[in-house]
């Protein structure tokens, strides 16, 4: 499966795709996560499945590697850890 281009991948993702991913990148569990959305684990892992299709990737670990070379969402990384 084909990493989509870093560029791309913010146009690429949904808004919610784009939260969940963020909140993977600062290390929440799928728990963890859907407590903060207000959704299931389930809706999680969906998202999750979505995202790393579409991403081209298949862990958590890697799509961190992405996002972090990706100027935009990670700067709602930084935001999002600074806020705590």
């Amino acid at each position: 499966m084909p990493t989509i281009a870093a560029p791309a991948m913010a146009d690429t993702l949904s808004s919610r795709e784009r939260e969940v991913a963020t909140l993977v990148t600062v290390g929440r569990s799928n728990k963890q996560i859907a407590h903060h959305l207000n959704v299931s684990e389930g809706t999680v892992r969906n998202h999750l499945y979505h995202i790393f299709r579409k991403v081209g990737v298949t862990n958590r670990t890697a799509l961190a590697g992405i996002i972090f070379r990706h100027p935009h969402l990670a700067a709602l990384v930084k935001r999002f850890e600074e806020r705590g």
